[in-house]
């Protein structure tokens, strides 16, 4: 059952990068319910309940994606519940806080798009906080440092939309920082270099 949640949500992945999103949607809920009953069964496993997380992620950007707001915000807060729970229970586990750190930024950005700025900041700030401290100890998981480079973008947007040009400022050049870092490690990296231009980008608008 497990490797069937995983192929009904890899399919549903497949259906949103096609802007399918109803049927990804679909797809998720197969996902979720497969792995909701093997974990009835065990409910103690830890990779079956960051599973589970993933794909509430999963479905909380393909509702933001047709415009379900707020079903795009109860999909974060189901994947954050769990991440929390797995960084509470596991307190040493780097992955752990790194997937609770991108959960806040989900859920921000959710809280963004229904208009609770002030909510969204402190998510952000959260997150952000995590991942620094997850990337200082582990410089050399450029993954880590990318879901960084976003959380200091997300805070200097919603600083943007607050009016705190001087604060936006500060996250933006870290972001640049953190980007530019990333693509002296790998010249020809598209990613990388996508991240850089985007950095230059917000700081020219914010300047």
């Amino acid at each position: 059952r497990r490797g069937m949640a995983l192929s009904h949500n890899a399919i549903g992945k497949a259906l949103s990068y096609q802007g399918r999103f109803e049927d990804a949607l679909l797809k998720f809920a197969q996902a979720i319910s497969l792995i909701g009953e093997l974990i009835s069964e065990d409910p103690e496993n830890e990779s079956l309940q960051q599973t589970l997380s993933g794909f509430w992620d999963n479905v909380g950007h393909a509702s933001g994606a047709i415009g379900k707001r707020e079903a795009s915000l109860e999909a974060y807060n189901e994947g954050l519940s769990i991440a929390e729970l797995l960084a509470e229970v596991q307190p040493s586990s780097v992955a752990y806080r790194h997937d609770l750190a991108v959960s806040k930024l989900n859920v921000g950005t959710a809280l963004i798009k229904s208009g609770r700025l002030d909510e969204a900041i402190k998510a952000f700030e959260v997150g952000h906080e995590l991942l620094k401290d997850v990337v200082r100890g582990n410089p050399e998981n450029a993954s880590w440092t990318l879901n960084l480079i976003h959380a200091h973008e997300c805070l200097g947007d919603a600083f943007v939309m607050q009016g705190w040009l001087t604060e936006a400022i500060s996250e933006y050049q870290a972001q640049e920082e953190h980007a530019r870092k990333l693509v002296a490690s790998d010249p020809e990296n598209t990613e990388y270099k996508l991240g850089l231009v985007i950095a230059y980008d917000r700081m020219a608008k914010a300047f």
